[in-house]
């Protein structure tokens, strides 16, 4: 029997984005995003992808999961750095609020900002981005 890991799941999507800008003077930001997320769930790991990002392997969760353990933060990397595909802790809250006060709304910012792990998967086909019609063609040759 394996022992599955305890973290909160959330998933970053357009609908919540008008709830973030109603509280933060329209700025549309995963920061804010974050920042709304932690509010939520003190003294914890969640993990967090983008809905537009829907190959992420159940095994590529895990592994994030795993790997997060001494680390406030933890993305995927293929050919480019996956940021909001990962771990993140709650221990990173003020500094996204440090963050919001001084305007600065970049996942790279935050990454640099806080002890974090970049974890590379060999598959990057499995973290494809769907944001047009071609990437869309793109991930039904995937799953094909």
């Amino acid at each position: 029997m394996s022992c599955k890991p305890s973290i909160a799941v959330y998933v970053l999507y357009s609908g919540h984005a008008q709830f973030w800008a109603e509280k933060n003077k329209n700025i549309f930001s995963p920061i804010l995003a974050l920042d709304t997320i932690f509010e939520k769930f003190k003294d914890q790991k969640i993990f967090i992808i983008t809905v537009d990002t829907p190959f992420v392997s159940v095994d590529s969760i895990y592994k994030l999961i795993k790997e997060s353990k001494d680390y406030d933060i933890c993305v995927a990397q293929t050919e480019k750095t996956h940021n909001l595909c990962g771990v993140f802790s709650s221990n990173i809250s003020s500094t996204i609020k440090t963050m919001i006060q001084n305007d600065i709304h970049k996942i790279g910012y935050l990454l640099n900002n806080s002890i974090h792990k970049i974890l590379n998967f060999p598959n990057d086909g499995e973290f494809i981005n769907i944001n047009n019609k071609d990437d869309y063609k793109i991930a039904l040759e995937n799953i094909i």
